[in-house]
């Protein structure tokens, strides 16, 4: 905090009744409340004596019963996170108790922060722990903000990318399972092939079009053994095959698909995409 600096620099033009170190002073304990509403507790620490006094807490940290003033603020913080601090992180407040560590990391960095979680009513609650040094460099100012929502919104975003990331690799692993791949939009019927074998490219079907099931029905005649193709020719129409993936989820058919001059078996699996369009 650089309160003087500020005081010297913040220059309002008022008529000659207020002078502007007043209003300048009005002006910086503006910003310094509302600076401090970030904060559900502020504390002001005794370099010298390890004396403290709390500023201000909100009624919810109020509730945890933290003396609002003390004798020795590192003791207090030693002996206050064994039973209000979540067991995994009463490690990371080991700097915070230490008034020796604390100062080195805040005249290194300016600052020190740590996040952890409070033992509250409703269950652990994530709070940040900021200190600094005052102005007069006899005092720290530890500054705790509540930041469950914030923290909790970053974890679900870290868990839903991991998810995320999974899941691509299991459907890359299970995609590799077929020789072909088509992603059909059911309305328009176009589509766009994602993945091919070599030897499926000789069937020389095109990669993309605008028509799906029209495309599917000519290379049923070209290409699939005449015992099978009348079946075939009927799954490939639109609103039998939707019907049938809405009846039963998946459909699946086996037929025989000519393939390097022979007939080969061949295993088809139609299923709706995520957004049920495709």
């Amino acid at each position: 905090m650089r309160s003087a600096r500020l005081r010297r620099k913040v220059v309002v033009r008022m008529p000659g009744r207020v002078r502007n170190h007043e209003v300048n002073e009005s002006v910086f304990s503006q910003i310094a409340q509302s600076l401090a509403h970030h904060y559900a507790s502020i504390y002001l620490v005794d370099i010298d004596d390890d004396t403290y006094i709390e500023f201000s807490s909100s009624d919810r940290y109020r509730s945890l019963g933290i003396a609002p003033e003390g004798e020795d603020f590192f003791g207090e913080v030693r002996k206050n996170s064994m039973h209000l601090v979540h067991p995994d992180d009463i490690d990371l407040l080991d700097v915070v108790s230490d008034k020796a560590a604390l100062l080195d990391h805040i005249r290194n960095d300016r600052t020190y922060s740590v996040t952890y979680r409070l033992l509250m009513d409703a269950g652990p609650t994530y709070a940040r722990l900021t200190a600094m040094l005052s102005d007069d460099q006899r005092h720290v100012i530890i500054g705790v903000a509540d930041v469950d929502e914030q923290m909790r919104a970053e974890l679900a975003a870290r868990i839903a990318e991991r998810r995320h990331v999974t899941y691509s690799h299991i459907a890359q692993s299970l995609a590799r399972r077929y020789a072909t791949i088509y992603y059909v939009d059911a309305r328009s019927g176009a589509y766009v092939e994602f993945a091919s074998s070599g030897q499926y490219k000789q069937l020389e079907v095109p990669t993309s079009g605008e028509d799906f099931f029209a495309e599917s029905r000519r290379n049923v005649e070209r290409l699939i053994h005449p015992d099978d193709a009348p079946r075939v020719m009927v799954l490939m129409d639109r609103d039998t095959l939707i019907r049938r993936i809405n009846k039963a989820g998946m459909v699946t058919d086996t037929y025989r698909l000519m393939l390097g001059g022979s007939y080969v078996y061949a295993n088809l699996s139609v299923v709706w995409a995520e957004d049920h369009r495709h």
